[in-house]
């Protein structure tokens, strides 16, 4: 944890796509078709648009990333788009823009998430190799999890108090402001790195 880049990872980036998965997929969204005038079973196919993308794109994305060349890329647009996926219901409140809006979510996870791992990897060499890969990601996972938990506390309270064009705003801000703030600090972490190339 002490490690700069580990956190930065972790706050800015696995810690708020758990808060989409969690905060946004499994608690607004079934909620959000209710409130259109939906059942319950539009609800589960239209979480069910989420599990479809990954499954497609995944593969995808693991191809390219498996061609080499920074993991950086995947993970901050992926978490970029899917700030983007949640902003795309403050501006159209219909049920096909929620399967378009979770679509999408997939789409952008299915960049970031299964990168993030292999970017910790690779910007926590030292500690992989003094405490062991296997406990990195154990502390990783671990710590992403806050996610999991403060998603649903931190939807429900938005919606309760601006309503759920306020919390796909607020969620969807975020989520794009921390990523701005992670490639921030990766571009700070690069710079030595570049100047002394050149």
């Amino acid at each position: 944890m002490g490690n700069k880049s580990f956190m930065a990872i972790t706050l800015l980036s696995a810690i708020p796509s758990k808060i989409a998965l969690t905060g946004f997929l499994y608690y607004t969204v079934p909620l959000f078709i209710k409130y259109l005038g939906g059942n319950q079973s539009l609800a589960g196919r239209g979480i069910m648009a989420y599990g479809l993308a990954i499954i497609v794109f995944s593969p995808l994305v693991a191809r390219l990333v498996d061609r080499g060349g920074s993991r950086k890329p995947y993970v901050l647009l992926g978490s970029f788009f899917s700030g983007v996926a949640l902003l795309l219901l403050y501006f159209f409140d219909s049920t096909l823009a929620v399967i378009a809006s979770v679509t999408f979510l997939g789409i952008a996870h299915s960049f970031s998430v299964s990168s993030q791992m292999i970017l910790v990897t690779e910007l926590c060499k030292e500690d992989c190799n003094r405490i062991g890969i296997g406990t990195v990601m154990g502390i990783f996972r671990l710590m992403e999890r806050i996610g999991n938990v403060a998603g649903p506390l931190i939807a429900g309270t938005l919606i309760a108090v601006y309503g759920f064009s306020g919390a796909f705003l607020g969620i969807g801000t975020v989520i794009i402001v921390s990523i701005g703030l992670l490639a921030l600090y990766l571009y700070q972490a690069d710079k030595p790195v570049l100047e002394g190339a050149l």
